[in-house]
């Protein structure tokens, strides 16, 4: 789509919805300024990935991924995870205020979690109540030191 525009008798051709969008999309980025953060943590057959989407100091929301090699829990394929875990394992459904999915794959678990603290009095359970920053948001920067401490490194 083009369209003409007369500059001191000069006529300049330009693209008008390339430009428009390419000023919409720096305008937008510079407002939004949100950003993640991943983690990652390799330990005993199991690798644990925490990704902390952030806006400054407030955390947004927490994405735990958690992939364990069957040989973790002395079994050699998926039916035979499946009936020696199904009692250990919540149910998706039994989580309160995160998205939860279980997934037994061939040789490995995964279990992914989206805790969205987003919402108002999110249910996050005990091991994220020191992340309070006293201020009405859960903090970016009490998240990462917890998981340093923990052994996760910075990807």
């Amino acid at each position: 789509m083009f369209t003409t525009i007369y500059l001191g008798g000069v006529i300049m051709k330009k693209c008008v919805l390339p430009l428009f969008l390419t000023v919409l999309v720096v305008v937008l980025s510079a407002c939004s300024s949100s950003s993640k953060s991943v983690y990652q943590q390799e330990e005993d057959g199991t690798v644990t990935t925490v990704t902390l989407a952030h806006k400054k100091d407030k955390l947004g929301s927490i994405e735990t991924k958690i992939v364990y090699d069957y040989a973790y829990f002395g079994v050699d394929n998926k039916e035979h995870a499946e009936e020696m875990l199904k009692e250990f394992i919540p149910d998706e459904e039994d989580i309160k205020d995160s998205k939860v999915s279980i997934r037994y794959k061939e040789h490995e678990l995964e279990i992914q979690s989206i805790l969205d603290l987003s919402k108002e009095n999110p249910e996050i359970g005990i091991v994220y109540l020191e992340l309070d920053s006293g201020k009405g948001y859960y903090s970016f920067e009490g998240m990462e030191t917890l998981l340093t401490a923990s052994g996760f490194k910075k990807k």
